[in-house]
């Protein structure tokens, strides 16, 4: 994935972005998230790459668009019923099966083939691509994987003399040392696009708890959800979490994190590329995954999908396809920029010495990724209503009840239920 400059998208994108020239006389709108931080960098390394394209034969070039995460499932959805969507583009971890269902989606099989067919096929890491496996077709193909993972500030948990927590058990006692100190031990982004959620499920499947049962239907009423949730609102009662954990964003968990008034998360594997200052980026580590009273590990994760679209008709499909099979080659980029720190889904990105020198993104890779789970967990195969309950309100909602604590284990779980089945 390389170098770019900005050209002005076509009138069916907002915005504009980089673009690549090609025989066709209609670039492919490719749409991508804002996944690396900071952000900007991320940004134009895609951009670049896009415009670094040389298309096959008379296909068309591609055009580069970031879209906002605020508001991103509505941005897809609309464009997509007004079919003026991209070509190809990233997106949400199970957006390619919300659209495959509305024969809005062009499944990737016929790109894994040529894959296969090459022998680059092998270099996904295993399971990345059965992901996308839905009702005998593959809707995307896997890019990279954000799974969530305990983050410490090293220098805090030593001023409070606890060791690196590897339990539930050693997580409490640290937050109630750190307590001493006027140090919160848990913090997350309960506010507007926030990802509070995400910490709290990570306990969540810690403790081998779900969503869903096996035929894929709402089921949060279990011992283990429960067990769980009443966990975490212990970390609410006892003072370990930061009660402005409900309202935060992503920026304030970051500034709390570098004030040192908040010790411990669950949060994304690029947590250290938003700090600034190298001392505190040298402090902010992975910790090993933690143990459950069960003596279960488990975090959720998300393989991010690249997905193509039947579209508007003006591009032809294997266009799209030559595009995407450039796209996966090209975008070590991003890791060899040091603009990504997500975990790749390719071995030969995860052999480059950009990665290999970075340690809490091999921390990340050895220890995180064998106990990543999906938001679908639970289910025996990912299903398209996932998408919806991932982009909707219901679970953010949750997360911020659980922070507040105000209500019960049972009272709180059993309105997500009623929630997730209103969207199923």
């Amino acid at each position: 994935m390389s170098a770019a400059s900005i050209a002005v998208l076509a009138a069916c994108s907002p915005g504009g972005g980089g673009s690549s020239s090609g025989g066709g006389s209609s670039p492919l709108p490719f749409w991508d998230m804002p996944w690396g931080s900071p952000g900007q960098a991320y940004i134009d390394a895609g951009k670049s790459i896009t415009k670094s394209y040389s298309p096959s034969g008379d296909f068309p070039g591609a055009t580069y668009q970031s879209i906002p995460w605020n508001n991103w499932l509505q941005t897809f959805s609309s464009a997509v019923s007004a079919g003026t969507g991209p070509a190809i583009s990233t997106g949400g971890a199970f957006q390619s099966l919300q659209y495959y269902v509305q024969d809005a989606i062009h499944p990737a099989d016929g790109v894994l083939k040529k894959l296969e067919a090459s022998g680059k096929i092998g270099d996904f890491l295993p399971g990345t691509i059965d992901q996308f496996s839905y009702e005998g077709v593959h809707t995307a193909l896997p890019w990279n994987v954000d799974a969530r993972m305990f983050w410490y500030r090293k220098s805090l948990l030593e001023a409070a003399g606890v060791d690196v927590p590897t339990s539930w058990d050693e997580l409490h006692s640290a937050g109630l040392a750190l307590k001493k100190n006027g140090v919160y031990g848990m913090i997350a982004s309960g506010g507007g696009g926030g990802n509070a959620y995400q910490t709290l499920l990570s306990i969540v499947f810690n403790n081998e708890g779900g969503l869903f049962n096996a035929a894929g239907e709402p089921d949060t009423m279990t011992d283990r959800n429960l067990e769980a949730v009443e966990f975490m609102r212990m970390l609410s009662i006892d003072g370990i979490f930061d009660p402005g954990s409900v309202s935060y964003s992503v920026a304030n968990v970051n500034e709390q994190f570098i004030a040192g008034k908040a010790a411990m998360s669950i949060l994304p594997p690029d947590l250290d590329n938003s700090l600034e200052d190298p001392e505190l980026a040298a402090d902010t580590l992975i910790g090993s995954p933690l143990a459950s009273p069960n003596g279960t590990y488990g975090t959720q994760a998300y393989t991010s999908d690249l997905m193509m679209y039947t579209g508007r008709g003006d591009w032809d499909v294997e266009a799209v396809e030559d595009f995407a099979i450039y796209y996966l080659s090209a975008m070590e980029e991003y890791w060899k920029l040091g603009v990504l720190n997500k975990i790749p889904v390719l071995q030969s990105t995860v052999d480059l010495p950009e990665v290999q020198e970075n340690r809490n993104l091999v921390k990340a890779i050895d220890e995180w990724l064998p106990v990543a789970r999906p938001l679908f967990s639970n289910a025996d195969q990912a299903f398209p209503e996932v998408n919806a309950v991932d982009g909707g309100q219901a679970i953010t909602t949750w997360a911020q009840e659980v922070i507040q604590a105000e209500k019960s284990a049972e009272q709180i779980m059993q309105t997500l239920q009623d929630e997730i089945e209103k969207v199923m």
